[in-house]
């Protein structure tokens, strides 16, 4: 789904992160995407915590440097060219750790990507599966909290004429969204989720040969305390209610 106002439909998805834990179904959650045509339409912020902030970009294999984008420390896992295999990494800033299987790396923009200085920065590299697999492929992050409320957000800018489509599905739950990039499409796609009593994030992207790529991906915290957490379901209607 898309929409106008990101700011706005961004504050519902976060009130609605806390209706997993709240409703006891923990690897339950909601998804979003957003329009990204420009650097005002980063969903970045400077004053969030993440988690992680991770970049793929151009450069030597396996070194990260921290960059800053919009405001906020990106760590990036550089590489050169393709590279065949499995990848893993630690945020810089926060110490926690992530890993990616059955991907290759690129080196090079989107063909059409957001226009900006600060989007650029994100899109000077990006991962996909390689030509040899189909099926499944999986990011997982780690070093989360138990019981917390997190929103997930893969930047997704065109590659080419495509369409080139996959489904992600948050935490395997089955709760999938399907996502695809072209020349009209390039989106942040947000999964809000409550770990429950796990640590770890898994984003599960079934696709076919070579389908989908994505050149940066975050995860903050939500505040605490959750609004749904504390008003339950009539709390996300008031909430809809006073931001239209």
């Amino acid at each position: 789904m898309k929409t106008k106002n990101n700011t706005q439909t961004k504050s519902t998805l976060a009130a609605l992160a806390g209706l997993a834990l709240a409703a006891g179904s923990a690897h339950a959650g909601t998804w979003a995407s957003y329009a990204w045509n420009d650097d005002a339409d980063l969903l970045l912020s400077s004053s969030t915590t993440y988690t992680h902030a991770i970049d793929f970009a151009n450069g030597t294999t396996g070194t990260e440097v921290v960059a800053n984008i919009n405001g906020v420390s990106f760590t990036q896992y550089e590489f050169g060219g393709w590279v065949s295999g499995a990848k893993a990494g630690t945020d810089l800033t926060s110490g926690n750790g992530w890993s990616m299987t059955n991907n290759w790396g690129f080196n090079g923009s989107f063909g059409a990507g957001p226009a900006g200085t600060e989007s650029a920065k994100l899109t000077e590299g990006f991962i996909l599966p390689p030509n040899t697999v189909t099926g499944e492929w999986t990011l997982t992050l780690s070093g989360l909290s138990a019981n917390t409320d997190y929103i997930f957000t893969l930047f997704s800018p065109m590659y080419d004429a495509g369409p080139r489509t996959a489904t992600l599905d948050g935490l395997d739950d089955g709760v999938g969204v399907n996502v695809r990039s072209q020349t009209e499409d390039n989106t942040q796609v947000q999964y809000a989720y409550n770990t429950g009593a796990g640590t770890t994030f898994d984003l599960v992207v079934a696709d076919s040969a070579a389908a989908y790529g994505f050149p940066a991906f975050t995860n903050e915290v939500v505040p605490e305390p959750s609004t749904t957490a504390l008003l339950g379901l009539g709390g996300v209607a008031l909430v809809l209610r006073r931001r239209k």
